[in-house]
């Protein structure tokens, strides 16, 4: 009788060691065949339309980590083949997934079945709608067939996803971007009500980038109140030379205590840099370093003490300050370009340079930044880099004037050589 009953659980022991081990060997199959397609990607290709041992769940399920650029390298139809193989696997292993409808998109699209591929891209979005890739690829789609609104609304609703995601690339004129960022944001107010105080001062800011004040200010009223607002329209204050109005809202937030430290922290930065406009030095300090006491980790105090070294000359200083505000900030293209010219001033030209090429690496699809870093190559006798980075950017957006501009430039600057 004990032996009987034994049974039913070797069964489902050895049932449970079965699953475990095909688990274990789909994946090993699938990082076999990844491994293979990085160092041969013809010979990648071809276990991935072939290998049996790819149609197990766990296979399928590591599946979801390939990018289509791995496959570039292939021979293209066979790269097709290896996507539309791959994406039924999904399809018959994940319904509720988009990946498996993406690459097959992604297949369509390359071979030219411009409606397949939307209708698949369509299928993908009905599972993932706020997969922006997708979201992106369909708006690039839409744009090839000329329809230029529709495809706006496509990128826009990309924006409100995820703000800033630029996969796949699209050509849009600087003013199309701007407009697609603002609706994008717009958008984003009805998707994500949490956000909406950011969202507003994101709205603001890109209005203000578009020369529109006035509206810029309309939207920041709609969070006043919010200690975040009242320190951007401080913020904006000093930037438009009311540095007075700039120092008493500074100061109205950095004296309540109840606010969070790094709130305090910014408006006692942004004080410092307003009294120091105004020429009160000894005060701008102080500030600055009450700032730094309250946040130590920000990167914004080490902004003012930059300014304030900036203010009374000594540019050494000034650089140590940019230094340490990148690195409490690393990602930030405004202190990137701020450290640039100052390091430059002071005859550090490769740090000057590597500041540049993060800010380029970080903001690529701003003609802005791009131009600062070839200004800078060419000025430093840099042709051959200047012509590459203008080269990309080109690539980018060959319709730009202000990097034709910059090309006849290069042109001339080559001649003389």
């Amino acid at each position: 009788m004990r032996r009987t009953r034994l049974w039913p659980v070797i069964l489902v022991a050895t049932l449970a060691v079965a699953v475990e081990g095909l688990g274990t060997l789909g994946s090993w199959a699938w990082e076999e065949a990844a491994g293979k397609l990085r160092r041969d990607a013809d010979a990648g290709v071809a276990v991935m339309i072939d290998s049996v041992l790819l149609n197990l769940p766990s296979a399928v399920q590591r599946s979801r980590r390939l990018v289509a650029a791995d496959l570039a390298s292939a021979e293209q139809g066979r790269a097709v083949e290896a996507l539309e193989t791959v994406g039924r696997r999904q399809i018959l292993c994940m319904v509720a997934h988009p990946e498996g409808y993406l690459n097959l998109a992604r297949a369509r699209l390359i071979q030219g079945r411009i409606f397949e591929g939307q209708a698949d891209l369509a299928e993908a979005l009905e599972r993932n709608p706020t997969q922006p890739f997708a979201i992106r690829l369909l708006g690039l789609v839409t744009l090839f067939q000329g329809r230029f609104e529709e495809a706006l609304d496509l990128l826009a609703r990309a924006e409100a996803v995820a703000p800033g995601y630029r996969a796949p690339p699209v050509e849009l004129t600087p003013e199309d971007q701007a407009r697609v960022r603002l609706k994008g944001m717009d958008r984003r107010l009805e998707i994500y009500p949490r956000l909406r105080v950011e969202t507003l001062i994101a709205i603001g800011q890109s209005l203000r980038a578009m020369g529109q004040p006035e509206e810029a200010e309309r939207r920041l009223e709609l969070a006043a109140g919010d200690p975040r607002a009242d320190l951007v329209r401080a913020q904006w204050a000093l930037l438009d030379g009311d540095a007075p109005a700039a120092a008493g809202m500074a100061l109205g937030l950095a004296q309540q205590r109840s606010l969070p430290a790094r709130i305090r922290a910014s408006a006692w930065s942004i004080l410092a840099r307003a009294l120091e406009v105004q020429g009160d030095s000894q005060g701008a300090l102080a500030a600055a370093q009450r700032a730094l006491r309250l946040a130590p980790q920000s990167a914004e105090p080490y902004l003012a003490l930059a300014r304030i070294a900036q203010g009374r000359g000594d540019i050494d200083q000034a650089v140590d300050h940019f230094r340490r505000a990148w690195g409490m900030d690393p990602s930030n293209v405004s202190i990137l370009l701020q450290f640039a010219r100052a390091a430059e001033k002071v005859g550090l030209k490769a740090d000057a340079r590597l500041a540049l090429e993060r800010a380029v690496d970080l903001n690529s699809w701003d003609t802005g930044t791009v131009l600062q870093l070839v200004d800078f190559q060419l000025r430093t006798g840099a042709l051959m880099e200047a012509t590459m980075t203008l080269s990309r950017a080109l690539d980018r957006a060959p319709a730009d004037p202000k990097l034709l501009r910059m090309a006849e430039r290069l042109r001339r600057e080559v001649r003389k050589r």
